[in-house]
């Protein structure tokens, strides 16, 4: 009874063991398949590695600098043009006001004389002095 309950110990431990190496076999085959495709797919880490490599030694992303002066120069060319537009719209508003005051100060002045000629010829014609 002893050598069978041996021998039915050996089997089970060598079915066991059977079956533990068919699912690792199994197992291990799915994830090396999982893992080539895996590995296929994702170089974006080693994009970027490469990417960081080439920026140190100066290949790649040159234009940094150059950007950055394009932007300032834009961004300076588009301030001057507002600043230009509102400047321009406060001059042409106070150069309206001081030609409405000049044109008030001339029609006045204008009609001032008209007034003092007509005083000065009254004054002649009741001195006896005809003017034309």
């Amino acid at each position: 009874e002893k050598a069978r309950k041996k021998r039915l110990s050996t089997t089970m431990n060598i079915r066991s063991l059977f079956a533990f190496l068919i699912i690792a076999v199994v197992g291990a085959q799915e994830y090396a398949e999982y893992g080539d495709d895996y590995a296929q797919q994702d170089n974006l880490y080693h994009d970027y590695a490469m990417r960081q490599q080439e920026k140190e030694t100066g290949k790649a992303g040159g234009m940094g600098l150059g950007k950055l002066i394009i932007g300032t120069g834009v961004g300076w060319l588009a301030g001057a043009k507002i600043h230009s537009d509102r400047l321009r719209k406060k001059l042409n508003k106070k150069h309206q006001e001081e030609q409405k005051q000049l044109y008030t100060q001339y029609y006045n002045d204008v009609y001032a004389l008209q007034e003092q000629n007509g005083q000065l010829v009254q004054a002649l014609e009741q001195m006896g002095v005809r003017m034309k």
